[in-house]
């Protein structure tokens, strides 16, 4: 199913974190990075261009290029076994699915159109629930390990998810902006993170009772990186 092939790229990193000894000889993670992560919309910009908008072509162009980039990643840098399976099979999803929202006609382009006015307007606020969730991955990775910090990142993500429905409270009538983000959101870190989250959900005594971490004070990280990390404990969870 298309939805769930398109849980794409959290997959990829996930099997790229556990098992690095299997990149390629001569392959590095950097080259991953550089592949950018420009499509997870708003969080590393205030604004996307409308579909009338001569821009919007070229950021859809942008994300097509980011997509293939990662796909060609795992081409030549995976070693044959199903880590590399999964990455070619997501990525090619992921493709799938941008292509279709940068359609004409298509249902996911209409459920953009219909969304990105209304994004716009607090495109601020959004790139800020980015940044927290940023910080709370990092506060999880700086001062936990184990299964402690799937704890945390799972209620950093929780809370990240109540910023973007705040933000996005003040949309005009009939406005599919919520259901736009929570779509993209819950395939690209929803549906992997539900797998091990457990009893930290969203609004549970779970994630009200963690113990406050100290604030992250480090650089402005890449969310790829992070969930790579994360991922490093996910053999530790015991729910």
């Amino acid at each position: 199913m298309k939805m769930w092939k398109a849980t794409a790229f959290l997959f990829v990193t996930t099997y790229i974190g556990v098992c690095r000894s299997q990149l390629k000889p001569g392959c590095e993670k950097a080259e991953l990075h550089a592949c950018g992560e420009d499509y997870m919309v708003y969080s590393n910009r205030t604004r996307m261009p409308e579909p009338d908008e001569p821009e919007f072509e070229a950021i859809c162009e942008l994300f097509r290029e980011q997509v293939a980039c990662t796909l060609n990643f795992a081409q030549r840098c995976l070693q044959d076994g199903i880590p590399r399976v999964v990455a070619l099979v997501s990525m090619e999803a992921a493709g799938e699915d941008f292509e279709a929202a940068c359609t004409e006609g298509t249902d996911e382009h209409e459920l953009l159109r219909n969304s990105v006015k209304c994004m716009n307007a607090v495109g601020t606020k959004l790139n800020r629930c980015f940044d927290g969730l940023r910080d709370g991955l990092g506060e999880s990775l700086a001062s936990s390990q184990g299964i402690r910090t799937i704890h945390y990142a799972c209620c950093t993500y929780n809370t990240f998810l109540d910023c973007i429905e705040r933000s996005l409270d003040g949309c005009e009538p009939g406005s599919k902006a919520k259901d736009y983000l929570n779509i993209v959101m819950d395939r690209t870190y929803g549906q992997m993170l539900s797998l091990v989250c457990g009893r930290y959900t969203r609004g549970s005594t779970h994630c009200l009772d963690l113990p406050k971490l100290p604030p992250y004070m480090g650089p402005k990280q890449n969310l790829i990186d992070m969930f790579i990390e994360i991922a490093r404990a996910f053999k530790n969870v015991n729910i």
